[in-house]
């Protein structure tokens, strides 16, 4: 089998491909063997913690925490937000009327590491909790993918190309009551979100 790398580079003030690079060896998935996936761990580990701090950005409304996990020329391809990373980081931490809290959740992820840069496929899990017109609470559940290209620049590996693909989504005509629930330590945006009182800011 050939393994393919292709590499997209777009201009992020007019969303135009510039040039597309395909790159090709004969390098199989089962060449990841046990002494290629240890030389990789600390690349992989970065990677995967630059995930997190994405998920955690955007449940939390920080601003910071999210514009860690992208370059500062990096673009972001939401569908219904689709520009820079900087625009959508502006927008996904804005606080919405609509909007009462989101949590997101990784699931597998798949990474072919070349270098300064990776491929890098992740599955989540995404729950909103949203607020009709009428100011009944509803609850919309995405599934899908984040298709990413990731560099490494200096010793740190952040994205630099993101495109979230909707696999699955189902929108439920309620939400939780948490007046059944009032004891329970409810998490927030920052700062208020308990985490914040544990985790230093970065």
């Amino acid at each position: 089998m050939i393994c393919r790398h292709i590499y997209i580079y777009r201009d992020h003030k007019d969303d135009k491909i510039t040039s597309i690079i395909l790159l090709e060896n004969d390098m199989h998935h089962s060449d990841l063997t046990a002494s290629l996936l240890s030389a990789q761990i600390g690349d992989r580990e970065a990677i995967r913690d630059c995930l997190a701090r994405y998920c955690r950005g955007i449940d939390r409304g920080d601003a910071a925490m999210l514009s860690s996990a992208y370059w500062e020329d990096a673009v972001d391809d939401h569908g219904a937000i689709k520009g820079t990373a900087a625009e959508f980081i502006e927008k996904a931490t804005k606080p919405r009327p609509d909007s009462m809290g989101m949590h997101h959740m990784m699931g597998q992820v798949m990474m072919e590491i070349d270098g300064d840069s990776a491929t890098v496929e992740s599955y989540f899990n995404a729950t909103h909790r949203l607020l009709r017109a009428d100011g009944t609470a509803y609850d919309l559940i995405v599934i899908g993918r984040y298709l990413d290209r990731m560099e490494r620049r200096g010793d740190e590996w952040r994205i630099a190309d993101r495109i979230a693909i909707r696999d699955w989504f189902r929108e439920y005509d309620d939400s939780a009551d948490w007046s059944q629930v009032p004891h329970a330590n409810r998490g927030g945006h920052m700062p208020s979100d308990f985490s914040y009182t544990r985790f230093s800011t970065r």
